[in-house]
């Protein structure tokens, strides 16, 4: 087995296309030699066709897809999830209300 970028199978790409509002996920893998040209391709083109500004389009490149929940977890958190880390930080206090 070749290492690329330090890794020990060959890399795949993940294109994530993440609502920041709904907190809703899509994520679709690529793999191969050409993964991430292609996967990058996709994100342009999802970019273009794009009429939400809450969407963000995010490629990733690594081994699995947990490795890219492990490094972009926030993409995978539920909106409850993202409310309690940003209570916990201090960002807002309690309830919702801004800090």
């Amino acid at each position: 087995m070749r290492r690329v970028f330090g890794m020990a199978s060959p890399p795949r790409s993940f294109l994530l296309l993440y609502n920041r509002r709904s907190g809703a996920l899509a994520v679709q893998e690529f793999s191969g030699p050409d993964s991430r040209a292609r996967a990058l391709r996709e994100r342009f083109r999802e970019e273009r066709a794009r009429t939400d500004k809450d969407l963000e389009v995010v490629v990733v490149t690594a081994e699995t897809l947990d490795e890219v929940k492990n490094t972009h977890g926030r993409y995978f958190m539920t909106t409850e999830d993202l409310t309690q880390r940003a209570i916990k930080s201090g960002f807002i206090r309690g309830q919702g209300s801004l800090a």
